[in-house]
């Protein structure tokens, strides 16, 4: 006797799970014996979800370039508690912008995207002290110092970099020999790269936690 099943699709959208039993002919005078079985009736059947996609704030537009890097962003700015000035609940704020570190760890698309949900972009630095306080950001949350996505990427032009934000780069904190877009596959800046915590490029692909930040005014 052989068993083997199928999977079927009707007319009303119900799936079918088919169980063929083959018995020799001296056994049983039909050779085949088919039994029809819906699919919440079988154990451990397989369940299809199908999710909707999530649907794009129309505020956000990002364009891609090779179908990898969002280098062009417009977004909505946080919005602030009561228009006092300060930032919402889990945000750092430094002058007039807010900070929040994302311990959870993500390639750099995937970082930006998720910062974007916030009106915000991955951070921008633009002083020594604003870079010092991100730092602090960070190590407020984990304890140490890890690489961590900012917002910068040079995917329009090598050696152009931009911050994703679209505010004006701010070139001050490379770590030695960096950038060097190793094998030309880094186009994306971690912070606390190296023994003294600066700038380098990776891999866009690598999975860093990262720092979400609003637009500079």
């Amino acid at each position: 006797m052989f068993k083997k099943f199928d999977v079927s699709l009707d007319s009303s959208g119900q799936f079918y799970l088919f169980f063929l039993t083959i018995v020799p002919v001296e056994e049983k005078p039909a050779a085949q014996e088919i039994q029809q079985v819906p699919v919440e009736e079988v154990p451990a059947a397989q369940e299809i979800q199908q999710v909707p996609v999530e649907e794009k704030p129309a505020a956000q537009e990002i364009q891609q370039v090779d179908g990898e890097l969002p280098v062009e962003v417009e977004v909505e700015e946080v919005k602030l508690e009561a228009k006092t000035g300060s930032c919402s609940a889990g945000w750092a704020k430094f002058g007039s912008r807010c900070f929040n570190f994302i311990s959870s760890e993500k390639t750099w698309v995937e970082a930006e995207r998720y910062c974007l949900r916030f009106g915000t972009n991955l951070a921008s630095v633009h002083s020594q002290e604003e870079y010092e306080f991100v730092q602090e950001v960070v190590r407020g949350t984990t304890g140490r110092f890890p690489q961590a996505w900012l917002g910068a990427n040079d995917a329009v032009k090598d050696g152009a970099w931009l911050w994703s934000d679209g505010s004006k780069f701010y070139d001050g904190f490379w770590a030695e020999f960096e950038p060097n877009n190793y094998m030309s596959k880094e186009r994306c800046v971690v912070m606390n790269l190296s023994a003294f915590l600066l700038w380098g490029d990776v891999s866009c692909d690598l999975r860093r936690p990262f720092v979400c930040g609003t637009r500079p005014q």
